[in-house]
């Protein structure tokens, strides 16, 4: 049900390109989906706010397809939303924008504010490298955030401010042919290649604790068979296939930003 109340962003906060219809078309999706427990998939012309594609998905993934020409002569943005039993900043399937000519900007609404992922172009050479940085962060952000003396709520903002944060800094210090990831925090409304298939499926937010020891064993000792079969195990429940060796030779290249 749309909620009138909710809070949106302002047109500030949007890169300057995108125009005032494609404004109120993203507001309005912040409207209707910020409270839902599912997930929905919008394509529209950042310029003049036309709206291509609208898709239903499921708590965890959503799914937009797009025909070949279909989107000659348009600026193409996404937008999707993350319910609260997903991490609010993007994951790593969001980074498919890289191998994507047709899209500029993939925009994905959280519970508390807007992420804004700019990739003009085709970047196959970063895809790998990024992805496998956002495992990194989503593991480590899993050991450090699920405190039992800390409400739902709080470890859930730590999960999206860690992740988040360490997600930003990684792919902005880059500096990379444009490539930029942002945040607008919601204020209150009253004051190359090419690929044919938008998939986007997310990080989810873990308690059961012994999923979360399988996260923090391998954190510790990576290198370890042991952690790296848990590891492993601990993605296959989410249907999400790992290597646990390259896994693992990533938590030791990035600990340095973490431990």
């Amino acid at each position: 049900m749309e909620n009138k109340n909710v809070p949106v962003i302002k047109k500030v906060d949007l890169p300057d390109e995108f125009g005032h219809n494609a404004y109120n078309t993203i507001v309005d999706f912040i409207q209707k989906t910020r409270c839902l427990d599912y997930e929905w998939g919008l394509l529209f012309d950042y310029v003049t706010g036309e709206i291509l594609k609208c898709v239903k998905g499921k708590e965890d993934k959503v799914r937009l397809d797009s025909a070949g020409g279909e989107f000659e002569g348009k600026h193409i943005s996404s937008i999707h939303n993350h319910p609260d039993h997903v991490l609010s900043p993007p994951s790593y399937k969001n980074f498919n924008i890289f191998l994507r000519i047709h899209e500029d900007y993939e925009l994905v609404g959280g519970r508390e504010g807007l992420w804004i992922l700019k990739a003009k172009g085709v970047h196959e050479n970063l895809i790998k490298k990024v992805r496998e940085a956002s495992f990194v962060y989503y593991i480590f952000t899993l050991s450090q955030c699920n405190d039992s003396k800390r409400s739902i709520g709080e470890n859930n903002e730590c999960e999206d401010s860690l992740y988040g944060g360490m997600l930003s800094r990684f792919i902005n210090d880059k500096n990379i042919n444009g490539i930029q990831l942002t945040k607008k925090e919601y204020g209150s409304m009253n004051n190359g290649s090419e690929i044919d298939v938008f998939e986007f499926e997310h990080f989810k937010r873990i308690s059961n604790p012994d999923d979360l020891k399988l996260v923090r064993d391998f954190v510790k000792n990576p290198e370890l068979k042991v952690n790296k079969n848990g590891i492993t195990e601990f993605f296959a429940k989410m249907n999400i296939e790992i290597n646990a060796d390259e896994l693992a030779d990533a938590i030791q290249r990035h600990s340095e930003e973490f431990f």
